[in-house]
């Protein structure tokens, strides 16, 4: 897990620095707007993959543990009979098979857990 969060990162440093080098040098439209567009697009990315994350956790039969990188989706919801409460449970729900369940953590240390089955 270590190595694939590194290369992900290398690779997020790399096209940063590709992105800007485009903007100073060349002074290319779109990619101002790809740079305007990065803090928008990214945190929705981490959002809508946290789904397809317990799917994967329930499937998986050793631990049924999500990520301990979405722990700040898990910490972000107060209750689950909130709108935002209810569509985190909702979308970490909708792939997970009957009978399956997944623990995702609320804390970075892994010590809370709220449980979607």
């Amino acid at each position: 897990m270590a190595i694939a969060l590194s290369i992900i990162g290398a690779a997020l440093a790399a096209f940063c620095v590709w992105l800007t080098v485009r903007i100073v040098n060349r002074r290319e439209r779109w990619a101002r707007w790809t740079a305007l567009s990065l803090p928008i697009v990214l945190p929705l990315l981490y959002v809508f993959s946290f789904g397809p994350a317990c799917w994967l956790a329930a499937n998986d039969t050793q631990t049924g543990h999500a990520h301990s990188i979405y722990w700040l989706v898990g910490a972000s919801v107060p209750s689950e009979h909130t709108l935002w409460g209810d569509f985190v449970f909702w979308w970490g729900k909708l792939g997970i098979p009957d009978g399956h369940s997944v623990w995702v953590p609320l804390a970075l240390d892994g010590t809370k857990h709220f449980h979607l089955r």
